[in-house]
């Protein structure tokens, strides 16, 4: 989507223990830290109360997709 000028956001997040569980059999919701779970919830939802209110559009630049994306 990024290559079809269409705005992305992308959090830096702590990935300490990211990848412990990450996309295994082990990957379930027991894992959870909900102190880590409300900070992200709380990013979320400032980013997407400030972009409904913004008085303008975002910014965007026109973009080549490269021949690997074009298929």
């Amino acid at each position: 989507m990024y290559f079809r000028n269409v705005p992305a956001f992308a959090p830096i997040q702590d990935t300490r223990k990211y990848f412990d569980y990450h996309h295994t059999a082990a990957d379930t919701l027991d894992k959870v830290d909900p102190q880590e779970l409300r900070g992200n919830i709380a990013v979320v939802s400032v980013l997407t109360y400030a972009l409904a209110t913004m008085n303008q559009e975002l910014p965007r630049q026109q973009l080549t997709v490269p021949e690997w994306l074009k298929r």
